[in-house]
Order: structure tokens, then C-alpha cells, then sequence
């Protein structure tokens, strides 16, 4: 049975089938692993994958040439490349293959295949994107928005779980990011979404789209006026509600053709700006999201701050915000990368920005005297040590994710992730850490501390992972670590031999609780330098490997 849709249509058509107990199987294809498994609850199901390098050559060539002919040797290598074009997906080959199929055996025909796989692929609308259009028109009203929203994004991207999610919600398309997690998963079971990177514990960080799906989110999307892409500043500009541009947008180009449409809500530039677009971003007064990826501005753009109804700005470059930012009252995330050396100033009038959840800067910024409380607030980065009082995290008592830079010691009791950079903390300063009762993952980079490390599995009571990148003057890890039953994983890069050493004994002792412990060390970061008059040995004949698994 091929192809089925829904679980009313397995139990109608399993009526017909009654189970005998003769030994008779039915096999089941499904783009829905929901369906697969209402099927079949006891078993997983098969889940097919794309076809490595080696099988998508054989089944184009196959398709191409016959399994009783070879290929040529003059098109081997630039077949190769076109099956690689078509990224695995066996639908996408046979496309081609057809094409292929069609046009003259030649070097430079084939050659200009190559160049226009994607193209090749969207031209022949009938026999693929409408077979994938069938995965579209079976989503749920609430999934089409979030799964036309990869478009946004430039070909190929990996796009970051967390900022995908709350660009959903800021969007209005979902309440809150938990339902994201729900709705993103929905999406990847359809195979309509794949994930491309994974955490260490298998949370998935990061995801994208198969070429032909992206041309099929494009088709969809521009039919809907969901959203247009250009990658041709020159291009006719559409009454849509979201633009994303993909090449330079200067004062002549198509940023002014769409500035009188009030329906905009969207505007994402992965591209240069010209100075005479800036003013025109007033014109687009219900603009809820705007991401302006690369461009640099040499002071901070004030009719930003006209946009009322802004939920999310993302700058990608800018220094010292300017204090009008808090007349933004509905924003949620603020994203902004410093231009200079020197940290960004952010002004106390930050505090009346009672809907903001997320607020990363590049560089290490101070907050300022607190005269009022940011409930929502649930990330920052990078935040200075020296901003780090009880006073500052009792006003944001809800934050999970921490980045801090600089010097000093205190920490909020609801951490679940907190990164230390150049810190310089002694480890007596551990202590204030240590205690965290919620801490999941913590990273230790870049001299975050000096000296002796002591700590107990009394610390530390939800840690799941340990990473130590560059603290040259740490000498071995606590082996009381073995005890600490949640540690999954730890990870050293750029370390003592002695540190090393520590690690692995903590990995041997499984006796003491966890035996379940992953280690991972880089051997082609072991240090070779200079340290208080004592010389570090190297050895960079291999590379990064797991010590232990389990």
C-alpha cells in the first residue's frame, strides 16, 4: 500500500485484512511517520534516507545509460557532479536522469546541466514539484505558515533552531516556543525539513530544506503572497507580506516600489543597504519582524524606533543603541553585533522593555542601574561579570541561557546554560556556580579561570555537559565528577597533558555511579606553549575522537 495519508485510511483498508496468523505481511509506504506508526505501534518504522554520493551516481547513470551500458569516461566526473546536485533525493535524480536521457551525450551539454541542476528540476513542475506539492496541501492550516517561513532563508542555509522558533513566534504563528518544538517536529516527521546538526545530547540545533523543497516553499509562497525572495534587485516587487532579499539593495532598487505597501510585515536583507533605503523603512508601519543581516550602521538607526509594532530586530552591525529603543514596547528579541572594540552602551531605559525575552550583543555589555524588572527575559548574551549582582538577577528572575564576560561572581539560581569567557576567575570562585540547582551545560572558554579546581558531586545536581576550550592553567578535573549521575559528556580542547589524564580516570571509574560518561578530547589541541616556565608535550598525530561511548 502506497502512499498512505492518513490513520482513517489504514483502519479502513485494514478491515479488509484480518490477521490470520498465517505469516502474511503487508508493507506500508507512508511521508507520515505518524501514520507509519498508528500502522504498527510495536515496530519502529523503516525511515528511508537519501542516497549517499556513490548511489545517486548509480541510479542516474542507471536511468541515463541502462544497466547494461557504462558511461562514458568523459562524463563520469561531470555526471558525478550533477548527481551530487541533486543532494540525494532519488526523485531529483530521476528528473534529471530524464533530462539527461533527452539532450546529447556531450561534455559541454552535460556541462551546462551541472550548472542548472535546481532549474532543470523546477522545469519539469508536473512530475516533481507536484508530487511534493501533495506533502503541502496535507499539512494542517497552523504548520503551512511555519514550513513557507524556510523560504526566508538563503539556499543551503543551516538554520539555527532557536532563532527559527522565535522568528515563528514573533510572527504570531505560534504562542510560545515550546509549541514551536511541537509544530518543528510535526515538520521534520514529513520529511518536508531536515535536521542537519545536533547538540551532544541529540537535541537538534540546527535544520534546513532540500533545494527542491525550497523551490517548492517559493512557488507556494509567492501564489499565496506569503512571501517573495529576490535575489535580483531589478525584480518586479509583489504585494506580499514578507520580503527577503538576497543581493544588494541600493537607492534605485525595488525597497521603494514596496515601501508604499501597507501589508508588509516582514523584512529579512541578507545584503548590503544603501543609505537612502534606511529612511524608508518608516514607510512600513505594522512591520513585525526586521533582520537586517549584514549590513553595518555607523549610528544606530532612529526611525527603527517608529516601527511600534516590531517584535523582532536583528542588526548586524551597530554600536550603542540608542536609549528611543525602548519605545519599541512590543519587543520580544534583540539581536545586534557590535562594530568596534568597545562594548556597546545599553541604556537604563532598556528596563521598560517588559515583553523582551531574548537580548544578544557580540561584545560584553554592562546593564545599567535597575529600577524596574524584566519577567520575560529568558537569554542574554554577552553580559558583563561585573554586571552580575543579586540586584541585576533578581529583576530578571526568569532567565535560562547566560553568556558572561569579564570578572566576578554571582549567577541566577534559574540558569540551564551558562558559557564563561574570558573571565580569569580563580576556581575558588567556582563555588558561587557550583550551586546552581538547574544548570544543564556549562562551557568554560578562553581563560574563563586559573589555579586549582576542587569540587564535589554535591555540586552541580541537573550538569549534563562539561566543556574546558583553552584553560591552559587548569591542571586535572575533580574526579568527584564520576559521581555526578546526570554528567554525560565532557569535552577538553586546548589542554594540559595532566588535564587529559584527569578526564580519563573520571571515564574509568564507572564503579562510582555513571557509566554512561562520554568523553571527548582533541588531541590536535593539546598545547604546545610556555606556561609559568613548564613546556606542554604534543602529540597531533591524531585527530578528534571519542575516548568512550556508551
Amino acid at each position: 500500500m502506497d502512499d498512505i495519508w492518513s490513520n482513517d485510511v489504514w483502519d479502513l483498508m485494514s478491515r479488509t485484512f484480518p490477521d490470520d496468523d498465517n505469516g502474511s505481511r503487508i508493507v506500508l509506504t507512508s511521508r507520515l511517520r505518524g501514520v507509519a506508526m498508528h500502522a504498527d505501534p510495536d515496530s519502529p518504522p523503516h525511515e528511508v534516507s537519501l542516497l549517499n554520493a556513490d548511489d545517486s551516481w548509480k541510479l542516474l547513470s542507471e536511468k541515463v545509460f541502462g544497466a547494461q551500458q557504462v558511461c562514458p569516461d568523459e562524463l563520469e566526473d561531470i555526471g558525478k557532479q550533477v548527481a551530487q546536485r541533486c543532494q540525494g533525493l532519488p526523485l531529483a535524480l530521476l528528473v534529471v536522469a530524464g533530462h539527461l536521457f533527452k539532450i546529447g551525450r556531450t561534455l559541454e551539454s552535460w556541462k551546462d546541466v551541472a550548472k542548472s541542476v535546481s532549474k532543470v528540476v523546477v522545469n519539469e513542475s508536473d512530475s516533481c514539484l507536484g508530487v511534493l506539492a501533495m506533502s503541502y496541501n496535507y499539512l494542517p492550516n497552523h504548520l503551512k505558515p511555519c514550513f513557507l517561513y524556510m523560504g526566508v532563508f538563503p539556499e543551503d542555509s543551516d538554520v539555527n533552531i532557536e532563532s527559527l522558533i522565535n522568528l515563528w513566534v514573533s510572527e504570531g504563528f505560534l504562542w510560545e516556543e515550546l509549541v514551536g518544538r511541537d509544530c518543528l517536529e510535526d515538520l521534520v516527521s514529513r520529511n518536508l525539513i531536515m535536521v542537519r546538526n545536533r547538540r551532544f545530547n541529540g537535541e537538534w540545533k540546527t535544520c534546513g530544506v532540500h533545494d527542491l523543497v525550497r523551490d517548492l516553499i517559493l512557488r507556494e509562497a509567492e501564489k499565496e503572497k506569503f512571501l517573495q525572495v529576490t535575489k535580483d534587485p531589478s525584480a518586479k516587487m509583489i504585494h506580499v507580506r514578507r520580503y527577503s532579499f538576497h543581493s544588494s539593495i541600493y537607492q534605485d532598487d525595488c525597497l521603494e516600489s514596496s515601501s508604499s505597501d501597507h501589508l508588509t510585515r516582514t523584512l529579512h536583507f541578507f545584503c548590503s543597504l544603501g543609505s537612502k533605503q534606511v529612511p524608508l523603512m518608516a514607510c512600513f508601519k505594522l512591520l513585525r519582524v526586521l533582520a537586517v543581516v549584514q549590513y553595518g550602521f555607523e549610528e544606530f538607526p532612529l526611525v527603527i524606533t517608529k516601527l511600534l509594532h516590531l517584535r523582532y530586530l536583528q542588526l548586524g552591525y551597530c554600536d550603542d543603541p540608542h536609549c528611543s529603543l525602548s519605545e519599541l514596547y512590543n519587543l520580544q528579541i534583540f539581536i545586534v553585533r557590535s562594530l568596534g572594540h568597545n562594548p556597546p552602551t545599553i541604556h537604563k531605559t532598556i528596563w521598560r522593555m517588559k515583553h523582551l525575552r531574548h537580548l544578544q550583543v557580540s561584545h560584553s555589555i554592562f546593564l545599567p542601574k535597575i529600577p524596574s524588572k524584566l519577567q520575560n527575559l529568558e537569554g542574554l548574551s554577552c553580559l558583563s561579570m561585573s554586571s552580575c549582582t543579586f540586584e541585576l538577577f533578581s529583576a530578571i528572575p526568569n532567565l535560562k541561557t547566560l553568556t558572561l564576560h569579564g570578572r566576578q561572581k554571582d549567577c541566577q539560581a534559574s540558569l540551564k546554560r551558562l558559557t564563561l569567557s574570558y573571565t580569569f576567575l580563580p576556581w575558588e570562585d567556582m563555588a558561587n556556580i557550583v550551586k546552581l540547582p538547574k544548570l544543564e551545560v556549562l562551557k568554560i572558554k578562553n581563560y574563563g579561570f586559573y589555579g586549582d579546581w576542587k569540587a564535589g558531586s554535591v555540586n552541580f545536581p541537573m550538569l549534563q555537559r562539561l566543556v574546558l576550550r583553552t584553560c591552559i592553567y587548569l591542571q586535572e578535573i575533580p574526579k568527584d565528577f564520576g559521581e555526578i549521575y546526570t554528567l554525560e559528556s565532557i569535552e577538553l580542547y586546548n589542554y594540559r597533558r595532566s588535564a587529559a589524564n584527569s578526564v580519563n580516570e573520571i571515564q574509568e571509574q564507572e564503579s562510582m555511579g555513571n557509566d554512561c560518561l562520554n568523553v571527548l578530547i582533541d588531541d590536535l589541541e593539546e598545547l604546545i606553549m610556555q606556561v609559568n616556565g613548564m613546556r606542554c608535550a604534543c602529540d597531533d598525530s591524531q585527530a578528534m575522537r571519542p575516548l568512550a561511548t556508551c
